[in-house]
Order: structure tokens, then sequence, then C-alpha cells
């Protein structure tokens, strides 16, 4: 049976709620609960960096990685450096390239920062069942592997070459969400498939709750997220 494909009120359903969950990522309200919580003064873009940061990693790969051009990742990772949070180094590899090292309190402040973004998750989830929450980690990361694989511009690529890069990123609905959410519930982590159904998406919307502590002291704002 062929599929159908989504209405135009669907796509305009799935916009405007993918430009509120950005809105609320990028909240400044958002980010000084954060930063507030964990104790640093940090730039949104310093805290991308320094979250998403491997020890002995290449700034341009972690500017491959978060998204960011080179000019913004010099200027952060020289805030980062000067705040004592990291350390870098010439790559013996190549004489224009970069090695980021952690410090420790830069791994301290990296890991405040990932553990309490977990348990705003598990907090904000906690009303969910386990079943809609593995669909919804499983959903979620396979729009933004077809995002990733969709030319902005259309016809910029042809379909065949869509669908073979759709193929190379999986299709296998990982348990993961490609935003490195590890979703966990009760202790244990979430894994295996489930079937989608509407009811089920319905009672995961309907089981949200206003506002959500974290770290047993900082509130965020009614619909803000870490």
């Amino acid at each position: 049976m062929k599929q159908s494909s989504p209405s135009a009120p669907d796509i305009a359903a799935v916009r405007a709620a993918v430009q509120r969950f950005q809105r609320l990522r990028a909240g400044k309200a958002t980010h000084a609960a954060l930063v507030d919580a964990v104790g640093v003064k940090l730039t949104q873009q310093s805290l991308q960096l320094l979250v998403a940061a491997q020890d002995g990693q290449k700034a341009s790969e972690l500017g491959r990685a978060t998204h960011m051009d080179a000019a913004a990742v010099s200027r952060e990772l020289r805030r980062l450096e000067g705040k004592g949070f990291i350390e870098r180094s010439p790559s013996p590899h190549h004489h224009a390239g970069v090695i980021i090292h952690l410090t420790d309190a830069g791994r301290r402040t990296r890991e405040k920062v990932i553990a309490l973004r977990e348990a705003h998750l598990t907090q904000a989830l906690a009303g969910w069942r386990a079943a809609d929450v593995v669909v919804f980690a499983q959903m979620l990361d396979q729009f933004v592997i077809d995002l990733q694989a969709t030319p902005l511009v259309p016809n910029e690529a042809p379909a065949s070459q869509n669908e073979a890069a759709r193929r190379a990123l999986g299709r296998g609905f990982p348990a993961y969400s490609a935003a490195g959410w590890k979703v966990t519930v009760g202790g244990g982590d979430i894994g295996g498939s489930s079937a989608v159904s509407s009811s089920s998406a319905s009672a995961a919307s309907a089981s949200l709750k206003p506002s959500v502590t974290i770290a047993n002291s900082t509130t965020l704002p009614s619909g803000s997220s870490a």
C-alpha cells in the first residue's frame, strides 16, 4: 500500500513546533538559568563548544560538530582558554591546526552541564510512558537524519542521491537522538523500538508539565528547556 505524503497543515504544524523548540533552546532565560545553576559565566556559544569538546580534538573538528564557522570557534575557544576551561596547542600534523585540551575545571563544568540537562530531560519526560519516550527519541533522530540528507534548495541533488545519503546515515531508527540526549527512565537506558500511534503521541503530549525543577534548586521558565 502506497504511503500518503504529509498534508500542508501537517507540515506547517511540524515547522511551528520546530520553531518553538529552537526559540526555547536559544532563549536567554533558559541559558541564564543553566549557567546560574552550574555557577559559570559563559556565552551560549562558549558553553556549546565546551559541552561538545573532546580532549585532544582538533578545533576544526569541533567546529564541524557544532556547525560553527572557524572565526566563531576561534573567538569562543579564546574565551574558554581565558577562563581556564581549555588549553590549546599547535597540531603536530598541520602548521595551522589547533588541538584542544580540557582542563580539570573544564571537565568538571562540562560534566555538570551534561548532568543538569539529563536530569532536566528525565523530569520533563517523567509523565510519559516508556514506550512513547522510545518512539519520540527514534522519530526525532530520524527527523534530523532526513533534514541533513535533504537539500535546502529543491532539486539541488537528485532524489537518488538523497535516498543514498539517508541510507548511509542509517534508517534503523537508533534509540538515541542525534542531539546527544541519552534518554533514561527509572534509572535505565531506553532502547528497542515501538510502533507509532496517534493515541500514544497524544498521551505523551498531554502529560507535559508547565515547569521543571533542575538540580532541585533552579526552575526553568514555563515551556523552557535546558
